[in-house]
């Protein structure tokens, strides 16, 4: 039985130099500027999870797999959770290691092992029922036979048993071989994660430190609220009053349901396809009008006039149709009048076209039908509680 658990390290082809580094977590992974890499030296530092093997770039709690269960106008959420520590025992990569392909170097390329080559998966196929029994078995084994067998014990088996399934499949293949995955070749999706300007150590600011990324027209994004840290968020879950449209939070975990796709403002007079293609492309820039798409339920953020649930501010909603009540203009927190191009980690308004109000989020949650998530509306008076950066980009 094997598992592989890595980490990417991305190399300028022009300048030789590092630009980023990919932490890999359970078949997602994060793209983060080198220069916001975590170093012992001049090396850069990965935590990895206990238990788990996951990697990332802090010491903490982290969770995946984000899970929802609705009951009625309320639900339950699960995760897993990836503990990682400064421990202080480190593996030095740099001091052994094997080199298992350079195919990039054509005929000049040392032959690499074997084992690369094999395609097939790394372990056993099993076929093991995700149900009560086997939650007992997983809790004796971590409690030991006394523990793990009290009633109260026995109980819980029942509740994580009706928990499992959430997570676990019935036909539990071993990983795939690592030459199938597309980051083999380098070829992976350029997910990054902008690092917040008070967790940057200025080093991005130097001479030939990496650019950081561009927002374009049909660029996924993450938002994160500069002052709470909770990331634009959305589910097909609805208001019960005001709208009754889709919600929209501010989420302090991390999960699909963050993504949104930045497209050109709605209007009446449609783009010629040559048009539309050509805009598409384009970098984004303060003072554009855009749209911002949710990507798993393709609703745009949207507000209007009805009050929200919570604060009574103007509500914000997810809208299936289009229309003008889901246009915002881009502006640039620290220069309004700055026309420059849209660039992650910048700090930055979305201003409501059709009532002159900011995306805005605050520390109030909403009840139980809202999941507690924090709450997010549209204010008419500017406050810091305004800016947003984007976090995420593919």
């Amino acid at each position: 039985e094997g598992d592989w658990e890595h980490v990417t390290l991305r190399l300028s082809n022009a300048s030789h130099q590092p630009e980023q580094m990919c932490y890999y977590q359970h078949g997602d992974a994060h793209w983060i500027p080198f220069a916001a890499a975590p170093k012992a030296g001049t090396q850069p530092v990965v935590y990895s999870s206990k238990n788990g093997h996951a990697s990332y770039w802090t010491a903490g709690a982290n969770y995946t797999e984000h899970r929802k269960v609705s009951i009625g106008l309320a639900g339950l959420e699960f995760f897993l959770r990836n503990d990682t520590a400064d421990g202080g025992q480190t593996l030095d990569c740099s001091k052994r290691y094997q080199l298992v392909d350079a195919s990039y170097l054509g005929k000049q390329a040392p032959p690499r092992p074997r084992w690369v080559d094999f395609t097939g998966r790394w372990g056993a196929s099993l076929n093991a029922p995700v149900d009560e029994d086997m939650a007992h078995k997983v809790l004796v084994a971590a409690l030991g036979p006394i523990l793990g067998n009290i009633p109260v014990v026995s109980a819980l088996g029942l509740i994580v048993g009706a928990i499992l399934p959430l997570f676990a499949k019935e036909d539990q293949d071993g990983p795939m071989a690592p030459i199938t995955d597309k980051d083999w070749q380098g070829m992976g999706a350029r997910k990054t994660i902008a690092i917040a300007d008070d967790e940057k150590d200025g080093d991005d600011e130097k001479e030939g430190a990496p650019t950081r990324s561009t927002v374009r027209y049909s660029s996924r994004i993450k938002l994160m609220h500069v002052g709470t840290r909770g990331v634009l968020h959305s589910h097909h879950s609805r208001y019960p009053e005001g709208s009754k449209q889709q919600q929209v939070t501010a989420y302090s975990q991390r999960d699909d349901n963050d993504w949104f796709m930045v497209k050109r403002g709605f209007s009446q007079t449609p783009l010629l396809s040559t048009e539309h293609s050509q805009s598409q492309a384009q970098k984004v820039k303060y003072h554009d009008v855009i749209q911002l798409q949710h990507v798993a339920t393709a609703a745009y953020l949207h507000s209007h006039d009805f009050k929200s649930a919570v604060s009574k501010q103007q509500e914000v909603s997810c809208y299936a149709g289009l229309d003008g009540n889901n246009n915002w203009k881009l502006v640039l927190a620290s220069n309004e009048n700055s026309t420059d191009f849209w660039r992650m980690g910048d700090k930055v308004n979305l201003i409501h076209c059709g009532t002159n109000q900011r995306l805005h989020s605050h520390k109030l949650y909403y009840p139980d039908w809202g999941f507690r998530q924090q709450e997010v509306t549209c204010y008419g008076h500017r406050d810091h509680n305004d800016n947003w950066l984007c976090q995420e980009l593919i």
